[in-house]
């Protein structure tokens, strides 16, 4: 006697489809997406980068090159005060226009990392529906929204000459104090002081973030060497960033070459899953039904 073939399986969960974000909930699992025609099966392998969109792969890998060269640019920027010096003392520049300089070629690495944070925090279309309020991504994205809107700013107070700095100094050494000051240059000082200390307060947000979201990526490689880098970083990068300022003077620097390495390690690891998908990339076949081994990363930071 025949068999009579066993029913089509539908999905009878929630499923972002990793290509455009549908929600798969009711399709066949050996069917397509009907909002851009990825195979279902695809969906069901897994989250490791393998199995994302190239799309997404391509915005991992861009954001990630603009992140090393705005880290690179910071590294420039170091030196900065020292070559703004020695070209005012040739040019005649005042002290005014020597902040003024600095102030706005630092703002260079700051609108690189804006545009390179914002492309590797971009969503995975497989993830849609599944983060916290408090994923790390998220967060991420929300303290470099809220770099951004202090460039404006920052730029509008560079223009205008009215650091605070320059002013604070213009104070100790004015008879009778800033009450001697125009109230007006005292109020830009104050939002300028103010802009930066918000300024200040997204990045150590951003790099706390940037610590929970690099790992979890790595996960999703896998490289536990990443992983596990980064859960020293959190606590050593910041240290030195602090106390290896006041000891050695030279502890922002080195911090900064260590998260330079780690991003690179970072980008050639997504490099290689890219070209190794690539290379894998097969027709459409019929989805396992087994379980995935890798349940752990299906949830977002």
């Amino acid at each position: 006697m025949d068999t009579l073939p066993l029913p089509p399986a539908y999905l009878d969960h929630d499923r972002a489809c990793i290509q455009c974000s549908y929600n798969l909930r009711g399709l066949p699992e050996g069917g397509v997406c009907p909002e851009c025609g990825t195979p279902i099966f695809k969906t069901l392998r897994g989250h490791l980068l393998s199995y994302a969109s190239p799309d997404y792969l391509s915005s991992l890998l861009s954001g990630t090159a603009f992140i090393i060269a705005s880290l690179i640019a910071e590294f420039v920027c170091a030196f900065l005060p020292i070559f703004a010096t020695i070209a005012a003392i040739q040019m005649g520049l005042t002290q005014n226009a020597i902040h003024s300089i600095i102030a706005i070629l630092g703002l260079i690495p700051a609108a690189l990392a804006i545009v390179g944070y914002w492309k590797f925090t971009r969503p995975d279309p497989g993830f849609v529906g599944s983060e916290t309020p408090r994923a790390a991504r998220r967060v991420l994205r929300a303290s470099v929204i809220v770099i951004a809107a202090t460039i404006p700013a920052t730029a509008l107070f560079n223009a205008l000459g009215t650091h605070w700095q320059l002013l604070l100094q213009g104070a100790l050494h004015t008879p009778g104090g800033s009450a001697s000051l125009p109230a007006q240059d005292v109020a830009m000082a104050v939002a300028d002081a103010a802009v930066v200390v918000v300024r200040f307060a997204a990045w150590v947000v951003q790099f706390f973030a940037a610590m929970l979201y690099i790992p979890w990526i790595a996960g999703r490689i896998p490289d536990r060497g990443i992983i596990s880098q980064t859960r020293v970083y959190i606590w050593l990068l910041p240290l030195l960033y602090t106390v290896g300022r006041l000891l050695i003077c030279l502890g922002p620097l080195a911090a900064l070459i260590i998260y330079i390495i780690l991003m690179f390690m970072l980008r050639a690891r997504v490099a290689a899953v890219r070209r190794t998908a690539a290379l894998h990339a097969a027709p459409a076949s019929p989805p396992d039904s087994s379980p995935s081994p890798h349940a752990d990363f299906t949830q977002a930071p």
